[in-house]
């Protein structure tokens, strides 16, 4: 839980009563948590402060710490202290599983159908040439321009990339600093 209220102040989230339960008190700000073991491929797609699991041994337990920062050879992370420390990804690698969670920000409305469909006519309204598509066939052709699978189905990446192509003020990753 301490991992996602730092990266909720990240998010100017207010952190009060999150509890053992962060995500499900963040929902009644608009942010949703997303976990997934994507990888790194997936943290630089996204391009937003991450919480990464990592392990020093078969047997050991999970730590936490999170990532502020990435270029093509670094990572910055803050563990407990908030203080930050920049370490290769190779270093990185030998202990980070690939599991990682992050924020997004819902638009508002969500989950309601319509007030997302609402939302999401409009945000593709300003990003593609084809307003007079339906819905789904917008939501495939944004998904195709950010690299992803193109079956026209709104889920949380794909909503978070269209947050960052729409210029939505959310966190972003700094490049790694170097020590």
């Amino acid at each position: 839980p301490d991992a996602w209220t730092a990266l909720a102040r990240l998010w100017h989230a207010g952190t009060e009563g999150l509890g053992d339960t962060p995500c499900q008190g963040l929902r009644t700000q608009e942010l949703q948590c997303f976990r997934s073991d994507g990888g790194l491929a997936l943290l630089r797609q996204l391009d937003r402060p991450g919480i990464l699991t990592l392990r020093s041994g078969a047997d050991s337990q999970p730590a936490w710490v999170l990532l502020v920062g990435l270029d093509a050879q670094t990572a910055t992370v803050s563990a407990g202290s908030g203080a930050t420390q920049t370490v290769s990804l190779m270093t990185l690698s030998k202990q980070w599983t690939g599991e990682f969670g992050t924020l997004w920000r819902t638009p508002a409305g969500f989950p309601a159908k319509g007030a997302t469909q609402a939302w999401l006519d409009e945000q593709l309204a300003r990003l593609l040439p084809e307003p007079a598509a339906p819905l789904p066939a917008k939501v495939a052709a944004f998904q195709r321009s950010q690299g992803l699978r193109g079956d026209g189905v709104p889920g949380p990446i794909t909503l978070m990339q269209l947050n960052r192509a729409a210029n939505i003020d959310e966190p972003r990753l700094a490049a790694a600093t170097r020590p």
